[in-house]
């Protein structure tokens, strides 16, 4: 197989495994997991990774998932911005969360993807993850308030924390950082 027909072949694979894997968090936010998890009012969230650690953001709060296209520095913008990307003939704003909650920026990776995130009242704006996780559906008693431990003030950027397989996953409230993107 030549080079070129190898690249194609793994571009598709990925295509597809994307494409099944959001077909598969769509459907599982959409259709219930039993007529149980509707009495227990769980609530969903998308799991992805910043530097290692997890977080989650409310589902309904995501429109897509793209994979990083090319992002053009903005001079002068602010350092919560990553950039803009064009996204089939529009401007998307790209946040990186990163900055916000004390991170370093590695360079982008091929699970590297921007959550677009769709606002009624404020434009859309994608935010910068290394790589989505998964759907988790969340009953509210299993969310603990955000701890002091977690650095300036929890409750300027976290609304909870979920522990989940021996790891903590901190849930991300977004308004914090939609705020500084419109300064």
């Amino acid at each position: 197989m030549t080079e070129r027909a190898g690249a194609r072949a793994n571009a598709r694979s990925g295509a597809r495994l994307e494409a099944r894997t959001n077909r598969n968090a769509i459907a599982l936010v959409r259709n219930p997991l039993n007529s149980d998890s509707i009495a227990d009012e769980r609530l969903g969230f998308l799991g992805f990774r910043l530097d290692n650690e997890s977080y989650a953001i409310p589902i309904n709060t995501v429109g897509e998932i793209l994979r990083i296209p090319p992002i053009t520095v903005v001079p002068r913008s602010p350092s919560t911005i990553m950039g803009i990307v064009g996204v089939r003939g529009r401007i998307l704003t790209v946040a990186d969360l990163r900055h916000r909650l004390g991170l370093g920026s590695p360079a982008p990776t091929r699970a590297s993807r921007i959550l677009v995130l769709p606002w009624p009242e404020r434009d859309t704006v994608g935010i910068y993850v290394d790589s989505v996780l998964q759907v988790y559906r969340f009953s509210p008693s299993e969310i603990e308030p955000a701890s002091a431990g977690f650095g300036r003030d929890p409750a300027d950027h976290a609304s909870g924390i979920v522990r989940v397989d021996n790891r903590i996953v901190l849930i991300i409230k977004l308004e914090p950082f939609l705020e500084l993107i419109e300064k």
